[in-house]
């Protein structure tokens, strides 16, 4: 594997840094655990700083979907590396709606 900047959030592959407005995939529990497509609207590190999404020495990656959920998904801390249920897609290619300091998760 590459070397990379430990303080970017990647994705499962260990190299794909997240961005914001990326477009993804990720499986949800609900509906029993069908494939749901959305945009990356908060990274850790490059977004302002949420207060849900960064505590307690863990952070979080907020994803919004296509059904307007906005789920986040948990970052492992010692490697910065998204679980696998995120799947980059590709880069985004306009204007996202970032997640605010002050939006509360849907799951």
């Amino acid at each position: 594997m590459a070397e990379r900047n430990k303080g970017a959030v990647v994705y499962s592959d260990g190299e794909t840094p997240v961005l914001i407005g990326d477009v993804i995939t990720c499986r949800s529990w609900s509906w029993l655990w069908r494939k749901k497509h959305g945009q990356v609207t908060y990274v850790p590190g490059i977004s302002k700083r949420n207060p849900s999404m960064e505590h307690g020495g863990m952070t979080w990656v907020g994803t919004r979907h296509d059904d307007g959920t906005v789920i986040g998904t948990w970052v492992e801390p010692e490697t910065q590396i998204l679980k696998k249920d995120v799947q980059f897609v590709r880069r985004g290619d306009g204007e996202v709606e970032e997640l605010g300091p002050d939006v509360e998760l849907d799951g």
